[in-house]
């Protein structure tokens, strides 16, 4: 897993949701609302499944139906496909060999049109994906109800400590971002 470079949604973002306005008291709150955006982002990322911030993952399968079905998203690059030969060698997989569907906020890696099954694998043997997934890097590259709901939820952690004022409104912004997975 690569670190995230940081949260999506920004601390200015953030200090103005909280109507912080005087250089002092910005950046007094700095920390404190750092951990906000932190909390804030997690939840929405446990509420929906998603990955919020650009980051690389790797993903590993224990049989090659696994890949019908990626556990995250969005994901915008499939960077590699390893698995473990029959003979015990590491191969990764030509590009050539697999299509990627990225469809909203699903992603399933299947055989290229041609190939007509997966490679043999060894028995007990992970297949190992590496991604790039999350919405980018900047706030403006995710869904406004996504950037909306983290900040309606660090003002709820700054205004009651909790995320319950706001819950009802962050669940309505989310629902069509949810990650379903078998």
């Amino acid at each position: 897993v690569a670190p995230v470079a940081g949260p999506l949604v920004s601390f200015d973002s953030a200090a103005a949701e909280l109507r912080l306005e005087e250089a002092g008291e910005i950046e007094a709150s700095r920390t404190r609302v750092d951990g906000y955006l932190r909390a804030a982002e997690g939840h929405v990322q446990k509420m929906t499944g998603l990955q919020l911030a650009q980051q690389g993952l790797t993903l590993r399968a224990t049989d090659w139906s696994d890949l019908d079905a990626l556990p995250v998203a969005p994901i915008s690059a499939v960077n590699s496909v390893r698995y473990v030969d029959t003979a015990g060698d590491a191969q990764t997989l030509a590009t050539d060999q697999y299509d990627v569907h990225l469809d909203g906020l699903t992603a399933s890696i299947v055989p290229a049109g041609g190939v007509s099954s997966w490679p043999a694998r060894q028995v007990g043997s992970l297949i190992t994906v590496t991604v790039t997934a999350g919405y980018g890097a900047e706030e403006s590259d995710a869904p406004g109800e996504i950037v909306t709901s983290v900040l309606l939820l660090v003002r709820g952690l700054n205004d009651d400590g909790n995320f319950d004022a706001v819950g009802g409104a962050v669940e309505a912004l989310l629902t069509n971002y949810r990650l379903h997975t078998a």
